[in-house]
């Protein structure tokens, strides 16, 4: 069986004070951005400070109504406390009640607003960040840091009721014996050293966790989506994946059952201190009580202060470590965040357009990350308006790698390009991307509609959308399909979406290409799913479209080389031959060698051709 490999980002995220400050601090700052954020923020106090209010009533006023009771028992004293006691949680709900459904619809609004903003971040990354496995998996983890931002302020509002709570219940606890106090704090202190140590553990196991979360996703979608239906079945694969995922849960149920005995151990030492500090606490009132010198009404504030004291300090220090555990996930959340967008930090200028221009590649190399070869390797070229440039090569010769070059989809690692004179990363990196139409060997279309997949964010011009039907041979298909231009494609999100064939599909790529009408139209691979008589039409039918067009065609078919102006042919990543298929024919060089051999396979067969 296969062994498929679990990647696990190591990163250097710490549970110091410091860096606890730092990642509030950004957080704040990304809520608070929204004014909505400072809204939820203050509604969130002011429901903390309100269940302040009426715990610290239940501290005093039944240890007061005993007193009362066992002195002068005056009715209007009692009638004043118990209703403060029994009307106290009613009034408390009452305003709880608008507080919290206020807040919860801002915060549902607001989450959504912050995951669509990361989604759109995602969406800018140049292509070698988000290609990163490393970087796919933690985009993974931070969503949900994302998803659930407010979390923060809750937490913050959780320490500040604490501290509010120590400060209003310690003129009570002053006059207990210090050693309850010290033996209360000390068991505090333990309990804490427990829980950082917990939560560190469990941030460890949880980015462990995701890696796999991340290898289940990816392979669970093969036995579920449509996409891979046929190939499951067919190749019987139902049994060879089953066991990979199998093998991965076992592991990851190993990392579940670590942090579930780390958790159950954390909470029999909780247990344990917590018995310590009760008994202690029981045994020296009991025997204050019995020697005279407290009352039962004292003894029951004295003991309901003391728990309140206790809980508020130890809700202090865990409401810390809770914010220093999610601190941990928001500085990974900012070292994502950090990563430049090579492609988007510069440029400004606009190109012309509807003008003459000349693209010089300048000897360009691109190396992808991780790899020690180059994709791309000292590339010289010039491509002019107007003109139609045939790439040619083998397989991994550079030419798709040239193409994203070419449209900023990645940055040279060495070299420049240059539009009109001018490096096109001083070019507005959205304005020169659309000086480009183009369909990509492994385009994508969407679950959308006919209509929509081919005039996506664009204008919508009918006119415009019937003409690039037709030229695109498509006509047939709108007119047999049974809702025409608004058929859904695919069945993903509708029982009666079309499932277009490999050669319609890659013909709605082209009109999708052809109705954004840019300078430059560039067709990678554009007839690979088309038969011989279809792909004659297409690039008959392309000729005509792109007379006042510059075309870039990367094909291993050559037949599209009497498309062309000039050829270049590509090998490791270099230009080896450029001219005119004429010219590079004659020469009898590489590009004669793979026109000829394909020319045999196509006239004599396979078994001819040496």
């Amino acid at each position: 069986m296969a062994t498929v490999t679990v990647t696990v980002t190591n990163t250097n995220e710490t549970q110091s004070l410091r860096n606890t400050l730092r990642a509030t601090k950004y957080m704040l700052g990304f809520i608070f951005q929204h004014k909505n954020g400072k809204l939820y923020a203050l509604l969130s106090a002011i429901s903390s400070i309100l269940n302040i209010v009426a715990s610290m009533v239940f501290v005093l006023l039944p240890g007061m109504i005993v007193n009362e009771l066992n002195g002068g028992q005056r009715t209007e004293v009692l009638v004043l406390l118990v209703s403060a006691v029994t009307l106290t949680p009613v009034v408390n709900q009452l305003i709880r009640r608008v507080l919290v459904a206020k807040t919860h619809q801002i915060k549902l609004e607001l989450n959504a607003l912050f995951t669509m903003e990361f989604d759109c971040r995602c969406a800018m990354m140049d292509l070698g960040t988000l290609e990163n496995p490393d970087n796919q998996i933690r985009i993974d983890r931070v969503y949900g840091t994302v998803g659930s931002s407010l979390s923060l302020i809750d937490r913050l509002n959780n320490i500040l009721a604490a501290a509010l709570s120590l400060a209003a219940i310690f003129s009570i606890v002053a006059t207990i014996n210090v050693l309850i106090i010290v033996i209360a704090l000390g068991i505090i202190f333990v309990n804490s050293l427990i829980t950082k140590r917990l939560n560190q553990r469990q941030h460890m196991n949880s980015k462990a966790l995701s890696g796999f979360d991340h290898f289940f996703n990816g392979f669970m979608l093969v036995l579920h989506h449509v996409m891979y239906a046929k190939e499951v079945r067919l190749f019987q694969l139902k049994v060879f994946f089953f066991d990979m995922i199998m093998e991965k849960k076992t592991e990851a149920n190993r990392l579940h059952m670590q942090d579930q005995r780390e958790l159950l151990n954390s909470q029999v030492l909780f247990a344990l201190t917590n018995f310590i500090q009760q008994v202690t606490l029981y045994i020296y009132l009991i025997y204050r009580v019995l020697s005279g010198g407290l009352s039962v009404g004292s003894m029951l504030i004295y003991m309901s202060a003391v728990a309140q004291f206790a809980g508020a300090f130890n809700n202090l220090v865990n409401g810390y470590l809770d914010l220093s555990r999610h601190s941990l996930n928001i500085q990974e959340m900012m070292e994502l965040m950090s990563i430049p967008l090579k492609q988007e930090r510069v440029g400004t200028i606009e190109p012309e357009r509807g003008k003459d221009f000349v693209i010089e590649f300048r000897d360009v190399s691109f190396r992808y990350p991780g790899s020690e070869r180059y994709a791309v390797d000292h590339l010289n070229l010039t491509i002019r308006s107007g003109e139609k440039l045939c790439v040619v090569g083998e397989n991994g010769s550079g030419k798709t790698t040239f193409i994203k070059l070419l449209t900023r989809l990645y940055t040279p690692t060495r070299g420049e390009i240059f539009l009109n004179g001018v490096n096109i990363e001083e070019y507005d990196y959205e304005k020169y991307q659309r000086l480009f139409s183009t369909v990509f060997q492994d385009y994508e279309l969407f679950f959308l509609s006919i209509r929509e997949n081919i005039v996506l964010g664009d204008a919508y011009d009918e006119e415009r959308l019937r003409k690039v039907i037709s030229q695109c041979g498509l006509e047939s298909l709108v007119n047999k399909v049974h809702k025409g231009y608004d058929t859904q494609l695919y069945k993903f999100l509708c029982e009666d979406g079309f499932e277009p064939s490999g050669g319609e599909s890659q013909r709605l790529a082209i009109a999708r290409a052809c109705y954004h009408r840019g300078e430059i139209v560039i067709l990678d691979e554009p007839t690979a799913a088309l038969d011989p008589n279809a792909e004659y039409e297409i690039y008959t039918q392309l000729d005509n479209m792109l007379t006042d067009k510059c075309a870039i065609f990367i094909t291993h078919r050559l037949s599209a080389a009497w498309l062309a102006h000039k050829v270049a042919v590509f090998s490791e990543g270099r230009v080896v031959e450029y001219g005119t298929h004429k010219e590079l024919y004659a020469n009898g060089g590489l590009y004669t060698e793979m026109f000829d051999k394909q020319a045999r396979f196509y006239r004599d067969g396979p078994a001819n051709v040496s």
